[in-house]
């Protein structure tokens, strides 16, 4: 899956994908965006594409100094960086050996089932969610009663 831009809808993503790639550019300040919105927590390995532009390599010390203060994944995962220019294909490589290694590394520590058991209870909340949603648009007397305090007394329609 593909978002674009940084905000709740990649912590969402992150809650139903296996694993999570984020992916920044040195040129449009998206380390500092990306630390602001919450999602350094979230990515399990980093990707600095557009490299060969200037301010790659500062993007790179930013992550790993924002990465040592972070704690520490579960199994131990350490999120790596790949510096990476997807026009000429330079790091790509390697960046698809780290998603692999990934996956191993869930495997290998029993957390893949756990992460999958996660992701049915999140679907499962938004299903729930939605549907109390639409409910509660057709129940204006009833939520302006809760909004007074008062217990409601009728059901949802």
């Amino acid at each position: 899956m593909e978002t674009v831009g940084v905000g709740q809808s990649e912590v969402d993503i992150a809650r139903v994908a296996d694993t999570t790639l984020l992916v920044l550019t040195p040129a449009a300040g998206d380390a500092v965006q990306a630390f602001k919105a919450g999602v350094m927590e979230i990515a399990d390995l980093f990707a600095v594409n557009k490299f060969d532009l200037p301010g790659g390599e500062r993007v790179i010390q930013e992550l790993k100094s924002a990465l040592e203060l972070s704690p520490p994944r579960p199994g131990g995962w350490r999120p790596p960086i790949y510096p990476t220019v997807a026009a000429t294909g330079q790091g790509v490589e390697e960046l698809f050996a780290g998603l692999e290694a990934h996956h191993r590394h869930l495997l290998e520590h029993g957390l893949l089932e756990a992460h999958r058991l996660e992701r049915a209870r999140f679907e499962v909340e938004s299903v729930i969610q939605e549907w109390g949603r639409r409910k509660t648009q057709g129940a204006g007397e009833l939520v302006a009663s809760v909004a007074r305090g008062r217990s409601p007394r009728k059901r949802l329609p």
